[in-house]
């Protein structure tokens, strides 16, 4: 018993640590950059009612992000306080230790995903309301949430499930759960637009007949072949502006927002097509996943050695013992301490592509002009502070991308 009160003591003192650092990057986010010269920079390219609607914005997705955040650690924290009662529950009403290991996952996971709902609905339903950019209903909104929603759980329970039954059969875990994880995520890239994408839009080949002519002439000079552009109905349920690449080998593709079509020039639409033609012909992608699956890894192993401190268990034990919360706190706490690599990683990958489609159209200032209105469209905030901007941020700031070409 008094093992068990000092564990959950570290856990909690853990936890807290973990509370506090959300709170204080989180709170130099809502700061914003008070540096003169950026404020004399940003003030040249926009107006100070696109940076005050910009920093109200993302206040309100920051708020919403971090209460969210301490919800679900409050959560995890309940469970993890209560696991040997849930588990000796289940032992007297369940013999087989499989089906106990799935309803322990899906309780602790449903928990998570349904503490932040009302968090979501602010962030996401509630404030692009407010700031415009919802161009759908709450019924079809709340239809696309659940859906995505409901696909993420049922990828998680795998994922955990799969990661228990590594750790506890395997002694090179460590090694075969990334190895797996990499193989999914190639399938999943695949996947995603031909299995996952339709459950929430509608997408159709890109048939402007003006534009394929230029885009052919752009691909011919890229030397790089494109499988296909897809248009995506984004105008349905926003007016967000945005374009992705997915794929690999004889499979990468180009999806554009539709929003992008109906309210750029033809010269900044190919501007973005280069810039996700960079992504395609470097395959930022498999790259992504790699280094990925290479971050999981060294994860595992530090994961290991941390759950010995705070548990005072290996992770094999904790997985056996069907410490899920546990193993989900730990999890996030690393994935919260990786964000400044990995996001580091794609802000790097983020900058070759827009250099690329630079040199690609051999017209920085267009590039600059759509930079800019994406972000006036998408509520951007010009002014993110650097520490916050340098944790989480995936992409360069507005500032930067307008400013470097």
């Amino acid at each position: 018993m008094k093992n068990l009160y000092s564990n959950n003591i570290r856990i909690l003192f853990v936890a807290c640590i973990y509370a506090i650092c959300i709170l204080a990057i989180a709170l130099l986010g809502i700061m914003g950059n008070s540096d003169e010269q950026a404020l004399r920079i940003a003030h040249t390219h926009f107006s100070s009612e696109t940076i005050s609607v910009g920093r109200a914005y993302f206040t309100w997705g920051a708020v919403s992000s971090i209460l969210s955040r301490l919800a679900k650690l409050a959560v995890l924290i309940f469970c993890i306080y209560k696991h040997r009662s849930i588990i000796s529950f289940l032992e007297h009403k369940i013999r087989r230790k499989t089906l106990r290991l799935i309803i322990v996952v899906c309780f602790t996971l449903v928990s998570l995903h349904l503490i932040s709902f009302p968090f979501a609905l602010v962030s996401d339903y509630l404030r692009k309301k407010m700031f415009g950019l919802l161009a759908s209903n709450f019924s079809l909104w709340i239809f696309r949430y659940v859906v995505s929603t409901s696909v993420g759980i049922l990828i998680s329970i795998i994922a955990v499930i799969l990661f228990i039954s590594t750790v506890t059969r395997f002694q090179r875990y460590y090694i075969l759960f990334p190895a797996a994880v990499l193989l999914f995520s190639l399938a999943g890239v695949l996947l995603y637009p031909r299995v996952i994408l339709p459950l929430t839009h509608s997408t159709h080949p890109l048939e402007n007949t003006a534009l394929a002519p230029k885009i052919a002439q752009m691909l011919e000079s890229a030397h790089t072949p494109v499988r296909a552009i897809f248009v995506l109905d984004e105008s349905k349920y926003s007016k967000q502006v945005n374009a992705f690449f997915t794929g690999w080998g004889p499979y990468r593709e180009i999806y554009l927002f539709d929003t992008l079509l109906k309210n750029y020039r033809e010269e900044e639409i190919l501007a973005i097509i280069a810039h996700e033609l960079c992504h395609y012909r470097e395959e930022h992608v498999i790259i992504g996943i790699i280094m990925g699956a290479l971050g999981l890894c060294a994860g595992m192993i530090l994961m290991n050695q941390i759950c010995i401190i705070l548990f005072k268990h290996s992770l094999a034990i904790a997985a056996r013992d069907m410490e899920i919360a546990h193993l989900v706190l730990l999890f996030s706490i690393l994935m919260f301490l990786a964000q400044p690599i990995k996001n580091s990683l794609s802000r790097a990958m983020e900058r070759r592509c827009d250099s690329y489609a630079c040199e690609l159209t051999g017209n920085r200032q267009i590039f600059a002009e759509m930079e800019k209105k994406i972000a006036i469209a998408n509520r951007s905030d010009v002014l993110p502070h650097p520490v916050y901007h340098f944790w989480f941020g995936t992409h360069p700031s507005p500032l930067e991308r307008i400013e470097s070409h």
